[in-house]
């Protein structure tokens, strides 16, 4: 039997309005005011925001002591989480998963037939409009939602009535499992509402991604639970919304590629083949071994569209589970 994974990023969220690394600068430009350093650093990265943290990091690290350092990255910081608390929040409050009542169409439905969800993203979406449908929409497979290593930190003011995306996780003491009745989301740079237990956001966003990853027991494990999957027998990967701009994770689908496990990839983006190599639109393209990975399909219409009626589109897109 197949081996069924799905990997997201920003580009799956977008599909309920979130917004994109591109368009998030110009929230967090509300947030920094007039500062004279941020605005203009924000206003030049403004297509990729993680840019710009990118650039406060490095200053941070090379100038630790320095209070300029720390207070522009204890800055740019604070507008990235109270920019996913009002996404989370209009997520809770505004947002339903599926785009059609007809059960054929339930997108929730549709995340149910996947082995593993694999997340790039930190906003929570699903926990907040699909792990409580679990159980219901997978026909007895699953019995609920998990995110592995990570346990909910306790918070008597949350009440679960318009204010789940309050609650607050932190990591599980180890060794980390997973519950083979429940269905493993692993978010691979941790997520808007996770914390340490010293009480620091877990999220990975801006330079040097590796290394924050390895300064987190349960996202260095997550990263290794990654390749286990990928390299389980006849797997078939599916991306939907993933740029391909992370180095780390490009590399686990290539060697799994090479090792003989992984299959394929299905990927749903508006640019179709052409996000694995962004180079090809240049007059010298530089290959990219992301090419070289089957492909099983695909699809550049939006989400709305295939699981909203789309009955030519979403059967094409369902053909991913039937091989």
């Amino acid at each position: 039997m197949a081996n069924h994974v799905l990997l997201i990023g920003a580009g799956f969220s977008h599909n309920w309005n979130a917004p994109l690394a591109s368009e998030v600068a110009n929230s967090l430009l509300q947030e920094v005011g007039r500062d004279a350093y941020l605005q203009p650093l924000l206003r030049r990265h403004g297509k990729n925001f993680e840019n710009a943290l990118s650039d406060v990091q490095r200053e941070f690290i090379a100038a630790p002591n320095s209070e300029d350092a720390r207070a522009r990255l204890n800055t740019v910081q604070g507008a990235i989480g109270t920019m996913f608390t009002r996404l989370n929040r209009v997520f809770e409050r505004n947002t339903d998963l599926n785009f059609s009542n007809e059960v054929q169409y339930s997108v929730r439905g549709f995340l149910t037939r996947f082995d593993a969800l694999f997340s790039l993203n930190q906003d929570l979406l699903l926990e907040l409009q699909y792990q409580e449908h679990v159980l219901l929409c997978s026909n007895t497979r699953w019995n609920g939602l998990q995110m592995p290593g990570m346990v909910p930190i306790h918070d008597a003011s949350i009440t679960g009535i318009g204010d789940k995306h309050r609650r607050q996780w932190k990591p599980a003491a180890t060794p980390f499992t997973v519950e083979p009745r429940l269905q493993p989301l692993f978010k691979l740079h941790g997520s808007s509402n996770w914390r340490t237990d010293d009480g620091r956001n877990l999220l990975v966003m801006g330079g040097n991604k590796d290394f924050m990853i390895r300064e987190h027991a349960v996202l260095t494990w997550y990263y290794d639970q990654f390749r286990n999957y990928l390299a389980r027998p006849d797997t078939r990967l599916m991306v939907i919304g993933y740029s391909f701009s992370d180095q780390h994770i490009n590399d686990v689908i290539v060697e799994a590629w090479r090792n003989g496990t992984l299959q394929g990839m299905f990927l749903v983006d508006p640019a179709g083949r052409a996000v694995l190599n962004p180079t090809r639109a240049l007059p010298i393209a530089v290959h990219n071994d992301l090419e070289d990975v089957p492909s099983l399909g695909g699809s550049a219409r939006p989400l709305s569209r295939i699981f909203g009626g789309d009955a030519f589109a979403h059967q094409e897109f369902m053909r991913f589970f039937m091989n």
